[in-house]
Formats: structure tokens, sequence, C-alpha cells
């Protein structure tokens, strides 16, 4: 038992820090809040169509590649499912889908795909809320997460437009 607690501490503690550096929940990002409420939108209320490529196997949904992706249900602009993709060795790519209609829009995101093997290494992490048009992109300049910049772009018409130049910060 004491070796099995020796092993897990470090993955646990390696992935908490992990966590609370890449925190995704939106309350992590309250300074841009506001932003999100000037783009404000109402959430959809029919029924979802599940874009193809998605299945729920057992307790969990996946990806046309048996990847586990979080749930499919509106997480953008009152009607889009905007969903995190790993192909793998630090490749990371997003889709958007819309619910409604099944319409998939996402080479609007293809800008945000890491991939090392492309020499795509800057780690990208999306903002967003189901309520909200707006999309924040967090562009981490290393490894550390300590340097990044962040642009904002709103969809409209079926386009991503970015809003505001891209901001450098660090933590």
């Amino acid at each position: 038992m004491k070796f099995y607690k020796l092993f897990l501490f470090p993955i646990l503690l390696f992935g908490s820090s992990i966590n609370n550096a890449l925190a995704t929940d939106v309350n992590s990002f309250n300074k841009n809040q506001v932003l999100f409420d000037q783009y404000r939108i109402d959430v959809s209320k029919e029924p979802i169509q599940i874009p193809s490529g998605y299945t729920y196997k057992g307790d969990m949904w996946v990806d046309e590649l048996g990847k586990r992706v979080d749930p499919v249900k509106i997480n953008f602009a009152g009607q889009y499912y905007l969903g995190l993709h790993s192909c793998g060795a630090g490749c990371r790519y997003y889709t958007l889908n819309n619910l409604e209609n099944k319409r998939d829009l996402s080479a609007l995101l293809d800008q945000f795909t890491s991939n090392p093997d492309e020499g795509k290494n800057t780690f990208i992490q999306l903002f967003y809320q189901k309520n909200s048009r707006l999309l924040i992109a967090r562009y981490f300049k290393n490894d550390t997460f300590k340097e990044y910049h962040d642009c904002q772009f709103l969809l409209k018409n079926n386009k991503l437009e970015s809003i505001e130049k891209c901001s450098r910060t660090s933590k």
C-alpha cells in the first residue's frame, strides 16, 4: 500500500498543477466576464442534433478516433458544441458543430490546432460560454504556462472575426 501511495502522489501532484495552470472554467477568467456578457445570446431550446462522429459509449462520449470528449451539448454561442480533441503526442484540435442543424464549422477553428509534428507547437486554450458569441484564445509562449497572450474573436454569420488586437500578459 505504501508503494501505491508513493507512486500515485507525484501523478496527482503533477496532474493538479497542470489543471490549476490550464483551468478552462470561465470562473478562472472572471476579468473577462464583462466581455462575455457584452456578446450574450439566448441558448436554443430546440432538441439537439448529434453531429456525425460522436458516440455515447458506456458512460462517456467519444469522437471518431474513439477518444473521450466532453459531453455533446450546447456550450458555445447559443447553439454550438465546441469540442476539444487529442490526436496524440501533444497534438490538439478543436471542432465546432451547430447542434440545431448538424452543420460542421470546424474549419473556423483550424487556426487553434497545436501539432508539434507540423511545427505548430504553441499550446492554445479556448475560453467560451454557452450564452455568448465571444471566443477568447489564449496562446501560451512555452510549457511553463506563465507567459501568454489572448486574442478575442466573435462568431458572426458563421464566421469567426477578430474583434481586438491580441493582448500580451504574464502570470
